[in-house]
């Protein structure tokens, strides 16, 4: 999201105060010149006040959210494979024993068969050929075996079948079990990328920290001597003023350096300013979304509407405040 609202509030007032400031000071007796001079102290202090106040690093927690809402769905997706897998493990554990169960079936089947052929073979040899009770029997065990042999092949059938649907399944279980595998490999390649930007992190944490620490020392050395040239400027009034603009105040040139730094500062303020914002939009969208009646409303617009209120407003009061102050010492 953009913050330019609150980049162009703090380019456009802090500079044209300060520069207003300048010009009224040149303008002004001495007594008067340390009052203005004490209020543009007062002024520069308000950015660096709130630098220090709202200086932390932006920890770019919507990205961790991301992969971390990434990965929960990984995991789901592979508990749901990894029940699908079991399923059809057992599915197939159950097709196994009902094929051996036919398996078993037929070879019983066949053992008859072959024994009743056997009877028959033996009572065709035994028999006279003139018994009709001989032909009967005979007839009844050639019926019985031409049964049996209908049923064998049909249980050959059933047998050639569940074959069939086992290799498929088994195919199946292969393909299931394949995408469990290429998730969990996705899920630890992914478990390790959070890894590293924790890592990567913390490191950030504590170049940022570092940097916070050198720059705080830097603007207390600035500040003393910023002090020290307006202190000049304010007791030796009627020295010679050296080439303007580049002189900012009597008696006391400023150079050029002093406008960078300046510059700086805004800059660092800016940064800080655009990295609060970010966490304020967070935790303003983590706030409508816990709460039923503001869900509804938590988009980008709304969010970052209510985020720039709750960062300027207070801008706002402190300077309609210090305004007061100094048209007071006025």
């Amino acid at each position: 999201m953009n913050n330019s609202p609150v980049q162009l509030l703090l380019l456009t007032l802090l500079p044209l105060q300060l520069l207003s400031l300048a010009s009224r000071l040149l303008h002004k007796p001495l007594a008067q010149r340390f009052n203005a001079a004490r209020s543009a102290l007062l002024l520069v202090s308000i950015p660096i006040l709130l630098s220090a106040i709202f200086a932390f690093p932006n920890a770019e927690p919507s990205k961790d959210v991301a992969f971390s809402s990434e990965l929960e769905k990984l995991k789901l997706k592979i508990d749901h494979l990894e029940s699908i897998l079991q399923e059809n493990a057992r599915i197939l554990n159950t097709k196994t024993h009902h094929l051996d169960e036919e398996k078993m079936l037929a070879e019983a089947l066949e053992l008859k068969i072959n024994s009743l052929e056997r009877s028959l073979d033996s009572l065709k040899r035994s028999g006279s050929s003139g018994s009709s009770y001989s032909e009967i029997r005979i007839s009844s065990l050639e019926e019985e075996v031409r049964l049996l042999w209908a049923e064998s092949r049909g249980n050959n059938f059933d047998i050639h079948m569940l074959e069939s649907k086992v290799i498929d399944a088994v195919k199946n279980l292969e393909a299931v079990a394949s995408a469990v595998d290429k998730l969990d490999n996705l899920v630890t390649e992914q478990w390790i990328q959070i890894q590293q930007l924790e890592q990567a992190l913390q490191m950030a944490k504590i170049n940022v920290a570092k940097v916070h620490k050198k720059s705080a020392s830097k603007f207390q050395i600035k500040g003393k001597n910023i002090k020290d040239k307006i202190s000049e400027g304010i007791f030796y009034p009627f020295q010679e003023v050296v080439g303007l603009p580049d002189s900012f105040w009597l008696g006391n040139p400023v150079s050029s350096s002093l406008i960078s730094q300046l510059l700086d500062l805004v800059r660092r303020i800016m940064s800080t300013t655009k990295n609060f914002h970010y966490e304020l939009q967070y935790f303003v969208k983590h706030v409508m979304e816990t709460n039923d009646f503001t869900v509804s409303f938590a988009n980008r617009e709304v969010i970052f509407f209510l985020a720039s209120a709750i960062f300027i407003l207070p801008l706002i009061n402190a300077w309609v405040f210090f305004w007061s102050l100094l048209r007071q010492s006025w």
